[in-house]
């Protein structure tokens, strides 16, 4: 999606002098995710402005990829699939920030919140079939989860006790997203398997 800007940046690291030309895959390799990743944020963060929400929508996002990232689940095989794919998925999580008076309930917060926390221990982190981790990497990425599942679980219930119910739930909604893709990963890969 992003290979000509890659491409010439990377050419002008290579030029500058920077990185070496051995070193030119690895470099295209790490731009390509930056620039996604980069991309998906600021096309995210614009949707946070048009709902009228920007600063809920960073704490979801900044909570989805702090999961994400060590959670693991299902990636697509594209670029320009996971953009729209993610975008799908985005979408449905802000309106539900932006109509978070469902959330108010908060037997029905903290329940989805222990519900997603369950799945994501139990399943994280999921590999996909073009990555599955090693044991020391299970190991490594299990432990980040979980830390980075402790802090956005006090940020959720902090949140919600300070009576900020939109970021509460911005947080929960990024949890929740990252389970259902750790969810959908799984289930990706036990169908691969047979």
């Amino acid at each position: 999606m992003f290979q000509s800007a890659v491409t010439r940046t990377t050419d002008w690291l290579v030029q500058g002098g920077s990185i070496s030309e051995a070193d030119r895959e690895v470099y295209e390799f790490g731009l390509d995710k930056l620039f996604s990743m980069l991309s998906n944020f600021i096309f995210t963060a614009a949707l946070g402005l048009l709902f009228g929400m920007f600063a809920q929508t960073v704490v979801f996002y900044a909570t989805y990829i702090m999961l994400r990232v060590y959670a693991g689940g299902y990636h697509a095989e594209k670029p320009l699939r996971c953009f729209f794919i993610s975008i799908g998925a985005i979408i449905p999580c802000l309106l539900a920030v932006r109509f978070q008076q469902m959330w108010n309930v908060s037997v029905l917060f903290y329940s989805l919140l222990g519900l997603c926390v369950i799945v994501l221990v139990i399943l994280g982190p999921t590999g996909n079939k073009n990555k599955m981790p090693d044991e020391l990497e299970r190991k490594v990425y299990g432990r980040r989860l979980l830390r980075n599942l402790a802090i956005t679980i006090l940020a959720a219930v902090t949140l919600s006790l300070l009576s900020l119910p939109s970021f509460a739930s911005a947080v929960l909604c990024g949890i929740l997203l990252a389970a259902i893709m750790a969810v959908i990963g799984k289930g990706k890969l036990l169908l691969q398997s047979q």
